[in-house]
């Protein structure tokens, strides 16, 4: 149970995750973008949240994926 939810939350984060370093090279935030690349998860949140409104979708999906992927570890533990 924990690897599946381990894998389908790591998916679901990977998604969100990718959607939102789209969004901000397609707003032309190259720095944000570069930035969301190299690390990781953090950047790319905190620049969904800062473009909530255009990134609602992408944020939930990577928040999901965060919280699911550390109960998903933790149960495999």
């Amino acid at each position: 149970m924990g690897y599946g939810l381990a894998g389908i939350a790591s998916i679901c984060g990977l998604i969100g995750w990718i959607w939102i370093i789209v969004l901000a090279f397609q707003n032309g935030d190259v720095i944000w973008g570069i930035c969301s690349i190299l690390f990781c998860g953090i950047v790319a949140l905190v620049y969904g949240i800062m473009h909530f409104q255009q990134a609602k979708v992408p944020v939930i999906l990577l928040v999901i994926g965060m919280v699911a992927g550390g109960a998903g570890r933790v149960m495999i533990q």
